[in-house]
């Protein structure tokens, strides 16, 4: 891709479970991120196929409903094996303890997940003309207050550059 090597504008988006860095340049955009645990990428978009129309997204982390089910097993759990009367049905205190663990652990684990997975987050979609996914930009992290400003620095650069490519008569 041609054109200048100092960014036009540059967006860090930093959650949780992603971590993605673009500069706008000229006639592209670079990103560059990972997700956690899953996988790291980088790659170029031309702007001169990028689709005016955008979608906005509101949207909660697939972890969440895992985390809910991590609240609901261990603490059913719990319930059952651990009503009054389980010491008379032969329950050793060594499995009973072993069951407040599994709660304490799992419960934990499932309320941090619901915590950290229920707020929505905004993402912006970018498509190429064709209509496939280019790109998609969430609103979050310390530069959050930035976000509809790059959203709109890419479509006013993506017009330009096509304007550009295909001139008026």
């Amino acid at each position: 891709m041609s054109g200048s090597l100092v960014p036009i504008a540059t967006y860090s988006e930093r959650s949780l479970f992603r971590r993605c860095h673009f500069k706008l340049f000229a006639d592209h955009v670079e990103l560059r991120g990972r997700r956690l645990l899953t996988t790291d990428f980088e790659g170029t978009v031309g702007l001169a196929t990028i689709s005016p129309d955008i979608t906005r997204l509101r949207v909660r982390h697939p972890w969440w409903p895992a985390g809910l089910i991590m609240q609901i097993i261990p603490y059913s759990a719990f319930f059952i094996l651990h009503g009054g009367k389980n010491l008379e049905h032969g329950f050793s205190l060594t499995f009973l303890i072993s069951i407040w663990i599994f709660t304490i652990v799992f419960g934990g684990i499932g309320l941090w997940l619901i915590i950290v997975g229920f707020p929505k987050r905004e993402f912006v979609v970018f498509r190429h003309r064709s209509g496939a996914t280019a790109f998609d930009v969430c609103r979050a992290g310390s530069e959050r207050i930035r976000f509809d400003e790059f959203v709109s620095a890419i479509l006013l650069q993506a017009e330009r550059c096509q304007s550009a490519n295909h001139p008026q008569a």
